[in-house]
Formats: C-alpha cells, structure tokens, sequence
C-alpha cells in the first residue's frame, strides 16, 4: 500500500455525511481524515457532485481543497479495461465507476474504504497483468 493511504469511495463519504449513515463506516472515514490518510480520485469526486444536494456539494468542495486527489490517467484506464475483460469473460457484472475506482486503487497502490458490495467482489478476485 502506499503509505497506508485509504482512497474513500463516495458509497463510504455518503454514510459520513448522512446523519442516519451507517456509523462503524462514518466513524471509519473520519479516523481516515483525522490520520491524514484520506485521498480521493477524479471517478469518486465525480459521483459525489453529481448526487450530492447543495450543502454536500460545498462540503465536497471543501474535501477536495485539504485532500489529494489522484488522476485517472492512461495507465488506471489500461487497469481498468483488463479488470473489465477479465470480469466479463468470469461473468461477473460490475459497474464501471466501481471497476475505474478500484483500477485507481491498483494503480497507485491504495487501499479503499467503502460501503459497496461491488469492491467485496473486485477484492476476492485475483486479476492478471
């Protein structure tokens, strides 16, 4: 892992930020920000303006001032499609926001906190290549 650093998937921030979220995850993101450990990628700030009601969208905003955020570049897309190629020909349906962020993960060597059974799967996997 890379110096221990979590990439907080917006199925995880969701819980943090409702009032009835699911507190073992809530609490688990915050231990994440208090330890200077929380990061962010282009795919889950993406989700979490597009869903998000004003206030969150500020509250995002402010995430993505004090967090660092890492890119999806050419090399995460590459991850992302063998992982996609090798999901389909396992017959394992997978969303793409979920495959991009778990292929960033990869990429730069992070481990991922969420609330999505989606990265259970991915996680259970061993991949090639």
């Amino acid at each position: 892992m890379n110096g221990n650093l979590t990439l907080v998937d917006s199925s995880a921030w969701i819980e943090y930020f409702r009032s009835s979220g699911d507190p073992k995850i809530a609490d688990a993101v915050d231990v994440c920000i208090v330890a200077s450990s929380a990061v962010l990628c282009e795919m889950v700030l993406l989700e979490l303006k597009r869903g998000g009601n004003e206030k969150q969208v500020k509250m995002v905003n402010g995430l993505q001032k004090s967090l660092n955020c890492y890119r999806i570049d050419s090399e995460t897309w590459d991850i992302a499609y063998n992982i996609a190629s090798q999901l389909r020909k396992k017959g394992i349906p997978v969303p793409n926001t979920d495959i991009l962020i778990f292929a960033c993960a990869r990429r730069y060597r992070l481990s991922i906190l969420h609330h999505d059974r989606h990265f259970d799967v991915l996680a259970g996997i061993s991949f090639s290549g």
